[in-house]
């Protein structure tokens, strides 16, 4: 994903662009934190929306990004949550693991009606915008019977793309 990020900054702005780039990340997310946290993650990104329903006109968005390294990713997200506490930008709170596995959640420093929330669980780094919506998308991660990429249709669409494909919309 970075050699992803890194490819369209440079084509967009060249090389002088992508200094400019890592320059301001090392300002506000260093080096070491980056390199590990590229290290911890793995390679499949997913991104899950539903429309909004209820009161609240905010639609549910679910990231999914793949774990390699699970004590690694834990530690990485631990120092930037602290950073962002650090700065104010809002406070920390983490569930006791009951059933499931333990979600930490943001309680943002602004007055919005979001509280995201994150939990790594079963290989997946799961981020929603709301700790209920997360409680329900682990209850059908635990209920899914294999991943939409372990399907043998899926494997056969996949099978027919370029080598190079960087980006599926399903």
């Amino acid at each position: 994903v970075w050699g992803l990020v890194r490819g369209c900054v440079s084509a967009a702005g060249g090389a002088a662009a992508i200094g400019e780039m890592e320059k301001n990340l090392d300002q506000g997310l260093p080096s070491d934190l980056r390199r590990d946290l590229c290290q911890a993650l793995g390679t499949e990104i997913a991104i899950v929306t539903k429309p909004a329903v209820g009161m609240i006109p905010i639609p549910e968005i679910n990231l999914y990004v793949e774990v390699r390294d699970e004590a690694k990713a834990v530690g990485v997200l631990k120092r930037l949550l602290a950073m962002g506490e650090a700065q104010g930008a809002f406070r920390v709170s983490d569930s006791a693991p009951g059933a499931g596995p333990a979600i930490t959640t943001l309680q943002l420093a602004t007055p919005v009606p979001l509280a995201p929330s994150y939990a790594i669980h079963k290989g997946w780094l799961v981020v929603s915008l709301m700790p209920q919506t997360l409680k329900e998308v682990i209850g059908q991660i635990d209920a899914a019977k294999g991943t939409l990429v372990q399907k043998g249709d899926f494997k056969a669409a996949m099978g027919k793309l370029r080598p190079a494909t960087a980006l599926v919309g399903y």
